[in-house]
């Protein structure tokens, strides 16, 4: 486009320069020669300069959870600390749930013991809950319950906590079975905007293998759907198992969740699931042995953080982000740093109908299928990744990384293209003996990608280069 702005060669001069004894002429050529070599070196450093600002790729701005708002109450630093031995806290806002009828008992129900211990806190402004040692059967959900009712239910400003993970279990009772779920054995309540509640050091326990009926370990949000979203919630040190649902659920619309230091496992779907939640995190979290992912963001969720976690040895993909099967807003503004997944069924990092992604210093390898897998998602970057012995289920057939259009939306009757996305610098390898079907492999329309981005700039600089040689040599010739 810049060469209409420079004035073009007159035939005349250049014939001249076949002009035996015509000084003048070659002088003027040669002068517009150097005007010419001059102008390509320009554009050549011009196209160098919009090449090393490579426009491709994720432009998150994800830094966790930065500030909260002040709320009446403010729990104790016991809440947030790890107990050492069993915490004996005291106070007027410390509710024992011992002192409400609760026993640790795995046959005896201590949801309405538990749950009143909740409201009185919860009318007297706030308070912390407190779980001894031991397993507390729950399970009965109150008679008015709807078809989304979870278990102990909690309220605004009431912090539940235990003695430690595997010490304080919350255990679904022997026996128990319900043709309706139960919806978060600890969960907010349904339809309200639940605000400032949190929990830790405990352990819930579904007992899949003996009861009948699909359990979900911990539930926020309001109504799906709607504006209603709880708001700043703390879950740290907790373990979900052996539930027939989700493990960890946070739901439409939950807002300033942080997951830090927990453990999903065995679980009857996903270990980890951020389902339109907004500026949330999940930190040093570890997610294994579930029946399908290990972490699904999913629905419209946004600027949201995963530093750290591990994903292993579950039935689907390690870390997955995704629409969903609405026609809805996608997923944006999600950043996965650190952290490992390996020894997942299915890809190790998948992105899919989703944007402005980026997926940095994960160490993915030994998966089933792809180590990473753009499904029409754009503007996603891979950087700096170690990508090592994926296609697991079937050695040659997977490459490293999959750049793929979605096809055919039944949601939305659209194809969703993957393009603008960003690989660089990533480990990507195969030990001796395994192998897959190469580094990258691109099948999308409307994707421009090339083998490295430092590739093109290296070849940008080297064609200037060349361009400054020649200039160097004509020039001595005048």
């Amino acid at each position: 486009s810049g060469w209409g702005s420079h004035a073009p060669f007159e035939v005349k001069s250049k014939a001249n320069l076949f002009v035996e004894g015509s000084k003048k002429s070659l002088i003027e050529s040669c002068t517009t020669m150097k005007i010419f070599l001059l102008f390509l070196v320009g554009a050549m450093l011009a196209s160098y300069s919009v090449m090393a600002e490579d426009p491709d790729g994720a432009n998150v701005t994800v830094d966790g959870i930065v500030k909260r708002p002040e709320y009446q109450y403010s729990p104790p630093q016991a809440f947030f600390d790890a107990p050492d031995g069993d915490t004996n806290l005291t106070g007027p806002d410390i509710y024992q749930v011992e002192n409400f009828g609760a026993v640790a008992d795995p046959s005896v129900d201590n949801r309405i013991a538990i749950q009143n211990a909740i409201n009185a806190a919860n009318r007297n402004g706030g308070g912390v809950v407190v779980l001894k040692s031991g397993t507390y059967g729950v399970g009965i959900r109150p008679a008015n319950a709807t078809t989304s009712e979870g278990g102990i239910l909690l309220k605004n400003n009431v912090f539940l906590k235990g003695q430690g993970m595997d010490k304080s279990v919350l255990r679904v009772f022997d026996g128990w079975e319900s043709s309706r779920k139960l919806t978060g054995i600890v969960r907010t309540p349904w339809g309200e905007a639940t605000k400032n509640v949190g929990v830790s050091d405990l352990t819930l326990d579904g007992n899949r293998e003996n009861t009948n009926g699909v359990v979900d370990g911990y539930f926020s949000g309001g109504i799906p759907g709607t504006d209603i979203s709880d708001q700043d919630a703390w879950v740290f040190r907790v373990e979900i198992r052996n539930c027939e649902g989700y493990g960890f659920d946070p739901h439409e619309r939950t807002v300033r969740l942080s997951i830090t230091d927990c453990i999903a496992h065995h679980n009857g779907k996903d270990g980890f699931v951020a389902d339109f939640c907004i500026d949330g995190e999940f930190k040093n979290n570890v997610s294994y042995e579930n029946d399908r992912h290990g972490f699904n963001i999913v629905t419209s969720t946004n600027d949201f953080l995963l530093s750290d976690n591990i994903a292993r040895d579950n039935g689907g993909g390690g870390f997955v982000v995704q629409r969903g099967s609405y026609d809805i807003p996608l997923p944006n503004n999600v950043l996965i740093e650190g952290g490992e997944s390996f020894g997942n069924e299915k890809e190790g990092v998948l992105i899919k109908m989703s944007y402005n992604v980026e997926i940095r210093e994960v160490y993915i390898h030994d998966n089933g299928t792809y180590g990473v897998r753009l499904y029409g998602a754009s503007n996603v970057s891979v950087l700096n990744n170690r990508i090592i012995d994926n296609s697991r289920a079937k050695d040659g057939s997977y490459p490293a990384i999959q750049i793929k259009d979605y096809e055919g939306d039944e949601a939305s009757g659209r194809t969703y293209y993957a393009e603008s996305n960003l690989i660089s610098d990533n480990d990507i390898d195969w030990s001796d003996g395994l192998s897959g079907k190469g580094e990258v492999q691109v099948d999308a329309e409307n994707e421009d990608w090339a083998p490295s981005a430092a590739r093109e700039k290296t070849f940008c600089v080297a064609v200037v280069g060349i361009c400054l040689d020649l200039v160097t040599v004509l020039l001595s010739f005048f």
